[in-house]
């Protein structure tokens, strides 16, 4: 096992600033691609999904000038019936041209 450790940390090294905790690895897909997420904030909390994602698909079509294709939206962080601001939601994109569009227009968005 140590070996194997040492094989991939070397592996990692050569690719520059990788390191083994910088990636995430899953048993069936290899390497998670994060190129086509964003975050996005200010969304009003409603215990009803379909609400709050169609707010999202309605700013991210006004933003990009065309219908987005979505992989994949949801609510960061516990829910806190106290909380006084809504979670943050993370998209997935499905092509990552339409993030460098979003990102492009608003510099206020995070980009993960």
């Amino acid at each position: 096992m140590k070996q194997r450790l040492d094989s991939f940390q070397s592996v990692c090294a050569s690719h520059g600033n990788l390191s083994p905790a910088s990636m995430r690895v899953t048993a069936r897909n290899g390497p998670i691609d994060h190129a086509s997420n964003i975050v996005v904030y200010g969304v009003k909390e409603d215990r009803d999904m379909s609400a709050w994602r169609s707010d999202v698909d309605t700013v991210l079509q006004y933003v990009v000038g065309h219908t987005v294709d979505v992989v994949d939206m949801f609510r960061l962080e516990r829910f806190a019936p106290d909380s006084s601001r809504p979670r943050p939601i993370l998209v997935k994109l499905r092509v990552a041209w339409d993030k460098r569009i979003i990102t492009r227009s608003h510099g206020s968005v995070r980009v993960l």
